[in-house]
């Protein structure tokens, strides 16, 4: 069976210490702000294309790595990483 690549980097990072929902929720943020950003300079359509895109991908970002911090990884028989 194919593994999430999501859940595979937040038990990863959770095993570390660090917290992996701070950090794609900062990655998110920067996907986000950047083209924003750059709409508010250059005005152009192009950019707010790319502010758009930004925000869909940071929303399916967000919900990708919610999955795998709210995944069954407490389920019996699932062995720990």
């Amino acid at each position: 069976m194919r593994r999430h690549p999501f859940l595979d980097f937040h038990r990863t990072a959770e095993a570390a210490g660090y917290p992996a929902l701070l950090i794609v929720s900062l990655f998110a943020l920067g996907l986000v702000v950047t083209p924003v950003l750059l709409l508010a300079l250059t005005r152009a359509v192009w950019t707010l294309v790319l502010a758009v895109l930004g925000i869909v991908a940071a929303l399916a970002l967000l919900a990708g790595e919610l999955w795998a911090a709210l995944a069954g990884a407490d389920e019996p028989g699932t062995p720990p990483r």
